[in-house]
């Protein structure tokens, strides 16, 4: 922060928190706030029905009740974990207690619904549309598939003080820390409600979202190949117009962007074959486009990393650098990492540095696994790589906090 307060966000399957001063706040966005009358029925139990019509939620999502009457002695007025998905217009939680009485009730308040969690590992989908047609028999569900469903991933960045959230294909938003520290973040305004993620960049302080809508608001628009970047020093104006730096580009080669990085005087970004590079050209163009590299694409999100003005990635099949020039490196322990790694969970992937000892680990899932379970470790200095059996599904360096920060999957945490 401006006053030197250091904060850490963390975005996980199902919320997205700040840490500050040992403490962890809850600023995961509210996507709805529905005002209610009698919307509780108990049963005896701890179990509670909740009626809303067109709820929009799911199993798992988390909601909080306000301004509520007590019913049967169970105060509602709280947060709960939507436990059982009834229909389109009911659901149920778990209270701590049980209802001394079964009725319906509570009187008139609000319930405030966060953002749908994600999946917490990358899976097949499966259901209409995923096969070819005339496949299969009618009304049968498919037995495989080509369509992977991917994990709930965060792209965070510093937009001055402020944190800017995008959530993989969803909405961008922004915690703004001159308000309470334990205020939720809130979706940012004009932006696109569906992208892969977003950068902000260094020097201009455009705010870029990569892989997003062609008409902004209209999340069916959304364009894998498309960015945007906003206004200079405005993260809310996205209409290009004679006075103003906003505007958009298409990238050609590649079926998808996948990640990016901030470089020395660009930003590099990865589609799944290629690499390019962003530049800022000033006015009437604000942003100039130009590869960089074929067949060298970026195998997960956050598989990139910028160490003194050379990139390292991890492609689907290799390593490889930029320091001006694409480069495969050599590596002694490739056969070990490709020929056991999970093709399901790759956008799971994520990689760091420890400057300490001058190294670069890529945390990967192995075949048979569904989380991270693996990782793999390049010396920059030294040109030497090893291998080591680490759940580590984010590695944040030595920058902010004195100690290099990492976080491992707890399937009994949100």
């Amino acid at each position: 922060g401006l006053n030197g307060t250091r904060y850490l966000a963390l975005g996980t399957d199902r919320k997205l928190y700040l840490y500050s001063g040992s403490a962890l706040y809850d600023i995961t966005p509210i996507r709805e706030t529905a005002a209610l009358t009698n919307p509780f029925t108990t049963n005896g139990t701890t179990t509670v029905s909740v009626t809303d019509a067109d709820h929009g939620a799911i199993q798992g999502d988390f909601v909080t009740f306000d301004s509520f009457s007590a019913i049967n002695g169970l105060d509602m007025n709280n947060e709960f974990e939507i436990t059982t998905y009834v229909d389109a217009n009911t659901y149920k939680v778990t209270h701590t207690s049980a209802a001394s009485g079964s009725s319906t009730g509570g009187g008139s308040g609000n319930a405030k619904y966060q953002i749908n969690i994600g999946e917490t590992a990358s899976t097949y989908g499966y259901g209409w549309g995923t096969d070819t047609w005339s496949a299969g028999k009618w009304d049968e569900p498919s037995t495989s598939s080509d369509v992977t469903v991917f994990a709930r991933s965060w792209s965070l960045d510093n937009f001055g003080e402020d944190l800017i959230a995008t959530v993989l294909n969803g909405g961008t938003f922004i915690k703004d820390l001159s308000g309470s520290i334990d205020a939720r973040a809130t979706a940012l305004s004009n932006a696109p409600t569906a992208s892969r993620f977003s950068l902000v960049s260094t020097d201009t302080r455009h705010l870029m979202i990569f892989g997003t809508e062609t008409t902004i608001g209209n999340a069916a628009t959304q364009d894998d190949l498309l960015f945007r970047f906003s206004d200079r020093e405005d993260a809310t104006d996205y209409t290009p117009v004679a006075t103003n730096e906003a505007g958009s580009l298409r990238i050609s080669d590649g079926s998808r962007i996948v990640g990016a990085v901030k470089s020395s005087g660009q930003i590099l970004v990865w589609t799944d074959t290629s690499l390019h590079g962003i530049q800022f050209v000033g006015t009437p163009f604000t942003f100039g486009l130009r590869q960089l590299g074929a067949n060298c694409g970026l195998i997960a999100q956050h598989a990139a990393i910028e160490v003194n003005g050379r990139a390292y990635w991890m492609s689907d099949n290799s390593f490889y650098m930029y320091d001006g020039v694409v480069k495969k490196m050599p590596c002694s322990v490739q056969d070990y990492v490709f020929d056991d790694l999970s093709y399901t969970n790759r956008n799971d992937i994520s990689c760091g540095i420890n400057t300490a000892f001058n190294e670069i680990i890529w945390y990967y899932p192995s075949a048979n696994a569904t989380q991270i379970d693996r990782g793999v470790a390049y010396n920059y200095l030294e040109n030497t790589w090893y291998t080591l059996n680490l759940g580590r599904t984010t590695w944040l360096g030595a920058y902010v906090f004195e100690q290099p920060i990492a976080t491992e999957y707890n399937a009994s945490l949100v």
